[in-house]
């Protein structure tokens, strides 16, 4: 449980952003549609990718700050919203092919 506010308010501003950007490079990446019309136009004139790839790393840097905050000020980690956070890291990355991306086959003729 996060009993400092301005830790709560960070965290799930992190959570929000993390899923966001996952929305966004699956919109983007892998079914090939432009710029969703929702962001701003900064992020929307970028190449295909920036977008969701800015949006992660803000999230992860809140995220990030939010848990620095809890800890600073209560001092245990925040549990639920620690946890989700962490899921939704690891669905941003994965999502964006960070942790599993595309291989190159290799010589032994296996691909699959």
């Amino acid at each position: 449980m996060v009993r400092s506010a301005i830790a709560r308010v960070l965290l799930d501003a992190a959570i929000v952003a993390l899923i966001l950007a996952s929305i966004v490079e699956v919109i983007i990446d892998v079914r090939g549609i432009d710029t969703p019309e929702f962001l701003p136009s900064t992020l929307a004139g970028l190449s295909p990718s920036e977008p969701a790839t800015a949006l992660g790393v803000g999230g992860i840097a809140v995220l990030v700050l939010g848990i620095v905050v809890e800890m600073a000020l209560v001092g245990p980690l925040p549990g639920g919203r620690f946890l989700v956070g962490t899921i939704a890291v690891l669905a941003f990355l994965l999502t964006g092919g960070f942790l599993i991306g595309e291989e190159e086959e290799d010589s032994s003729g296996y691909g699959g």
